[in-house]
C-alpha cells in the first residue's frame, strides 16, 4: 500500500467522533458505577455485623452517611475530565478549522479567517 488509509482531515474527524463516543460510553455506564460506589455503605453495615461486641448507633449512621456525603464529589471526579476532554476536543476542532463531514470526503474543512486548517499550522510559528 503506497497511499494512506485516510487523509490528514479524515484522521482528524474520527479522532473527534472517537472522543465524542467515548464520552457517550462513559456517561451511559456511569449509573452504574455509581452504584458501585453507594453499594459502600451495605458493605461497610455487614463489617460492622462481623465485628465483635456493641455497636453504637451513632458509629453506624456515621459510617453509612459518610459514603452518601461524598457521592457528589465521586460523581464531579467522574465527569469533570470526560466534560473538559470534551470540551477541548471541540475547542481543538473549531480553532483547528476541522470537520464533522470530512470522514466522508463530502466537504472540504472550513477554515475562517485568521485561522490556520490542520495542514498549514507548522509554517505559523515562525
Amino acid at each position: 500500500m503506497t497511499e494512506p488509509l485516510m487523509t490528514s482531515a479524515q484522521f482528524e474527524t474520527m479522532r473527534l467522533y472517537l472522543v465524542a463516543l467515548t464520552v457517550l460510553y462513559r456517561l451511559v455506564i456511569m449509573p452504574s458505577y455509581l452504584q458501585a460506589y453507594l453499594n459502600l455503605a451495605y458493605d461497610k453495615i455487614q463489617e460492622l455485623k462481623q465485628e465483635a461486641g456493641k455497636i453504637s448507633n451513632l458509629d453506624l449512621q456515621r459510617r453509612v452517611i459518610r459514603v452518601f456525603y461524598y457521592l457528589c464529589v465521586v460523581t464531579l471526579q467522574y465527569t469533570a475530565p470526560m466534560i473538559l476532554i470534551l470540551y477541548l476536543s471541540f475547542l481543538y476542532k473549531t480553532l483547528g478549522g476541522g470537520s464533522w463531514a470530512a470522514l466522508h470526503g463530502e466537504a472540504a474543512a472550513v477554515v475562517e479567517d485568521g485561522t490556520c486548517g490542520l495542514d498549514e499550522c507548522s509554517g505559523v510559528d515562525e
